[in-house]
């Protein structure tokens, strides 16, 4: 009897050692795998610094451009975008701002410029016509034409990307452009 049960306890036996070697099998190969995991993600953030060394000169560049392309358009809001570029070249400058931030905020000025070109307004403001300072009211269509009119709808004139001046238009275009 006593024979009898050394054996049933040794068969139980193998057969737990067979159950914990398929399960250290399987908990290897999970540890294989968190180690893969682990290094793959060592090896991006080893690269976050080169991420980042392009991404900062990348920057750089498209505030760059977003100002050679105010420069080039329709000269409508003019201090806003002129101040909105002042504000992205303050913040590349400022440690307190992350790189991200950073990012974001100029991605936003490109939305700002890009919407701006599918939008009509009318703004009243000063505008340098002829030498002479004059209140007008501008009209801004998209990024296609851009037009003043005196207050009293007596004058009107049409920017003109060429010379960058405004030409004047004739008196049949007052009624058309106060409508």
């Amino acid at each position: 009897e006593q024979a009898g049960d050394i054996v049933y306890q040794y068969r139980q036996v193998i057969d737990d050692t067979d159950g914990l070697r398929s399960y250290n099998d399987y908990v290897a190969s999970l540890v294989a795998d968190q180690e893969q995991k682990i290094k793959a993600t060592q090896e991006d953030i080893n690269g976050i610094d080169k991420t980042r060394q392009g991404l900062v000169p990348l920057m750089f560049k498209m505030i760059a451009t977003i100002e050679e392309f105010v420069a080039l358009d329709l000269p409508f809001e003019k201090q806003e975008r002129h101040d909105r570029i002042a504000y992205l070249k303050e913040m590349m400058v400022d440690s307190n701002v992350s790189t991200a931030e950073k990012y974001r905020k100029v991605l936003e000025a490109y939305q700002v410029e890009l919407q701006s070109g599918r939008t009509s307004q009318v703004n009243q403001g000063k505008e340098t016509i002829n030498g002479k300072e004059l209140t007008v009211d501008v009209l801004q269509f998209g990024r296609i034409t851009l037009v003043a009119q005196t207050l009293d709808s007596q004058q009107t004139w049409v920017w003109n990307k060429n010379a960058k001046n405004w030409d004047s238009l004739g008196e049949e275009w007052n009624r058309p452009t106060r409508n």
